[in-house]
C-alpha cells in the first residue's frame, strides 16, 4: 500500500523508531537535556514527540511531560516505552504542531527534536531548519509581556 502523507509513513515505520539509536540514544539528547535546563516544576511539551524518546529523556527531571504528535502508531510506540520505564508523569495525544492541543499558559518548556521539517509536509507550508532541535522557555511573563525565549 503506497503512503501518501507524513502520518502513513510514520505510522508504517513506527516500531523501527522506537528502536533507532539516533532515536533513542542520540548525541543531541544529552546537549538538548543540558541546554533547557529542566527543573522539577517544569511543564514539558513535546512537539513532534514520534515514539517519545525527547519527551522520556526529559520525564525524570520535570513535573509533567507530554509528547505530541500526528502519528497514532508512533504514539503507540512512545505509551509502550513509557510504561517499559516507569515514566508515569509522561502522556502522549495525537495532535498537530500546527494546531496544538493544549490551552495557552499550560507549558514552560517546548521541545522539538529531529521532526520540525516533516510536520509540515503535504500541508503547502515549508519550514526549515538548520539545528536538529527547537527549544523555547517560557519564563514569567513580566508586566509588558515579554518572555525568555531561547
Amino acid at each position: 500500500m503506497p503512503t501518501n502523507c507524513s502520518k502513513d509513513q510514520f505510522n508504517a515505520n513506527a516500531h523501527k523508531y522506537a528502536v533507532s539509536d539516533v532515536h533513542r540514544a542520540g548525541l543531541s539528547l544529552p546537549v538538548l537535556l543540558n541546554f533547557t535546563e529542566p527543573v522539577k516544576d517544569d511543564q514539558l511539551l513535546d512537539v513532534a514527540t514520534g515514539t517519545g524518546h525527547t519527551a522520556l529523556t526529559m520525564a525524570p527531571f520535570v513535573a509533567r511531560a507530554i509528547g505530541i504528535d500526528l502519528a497514532p502508531k508512533m504514539l503507540e510506540q512512545a505509551r509502550r516505552l513509557a510504561i517499559e520505564q516507569g515514566a508515569s508523569n509522561c502522556d502522549f495525544v495525537e495532535g498537530s504542531a500546527e494546531k496544538i492541543p493544549f490551552e495557552d499558559g499550560q507549558f514552560t518548556l517546548v521541545t522539538a527534536r529531529h521532526a520540525l521539517a516533516l510536520e509540515f509536509v503535504g500541508t503547502g507550508r515549508v519550514l526549515a531548519f538548520q539545528e536538529p532541535m527547537l527549544v523555547v522557555r517560557l519564563e514569567h511573563l513580566s508586566d509588558d509581556g515579554a518572555s525568555s525565549v531561547r
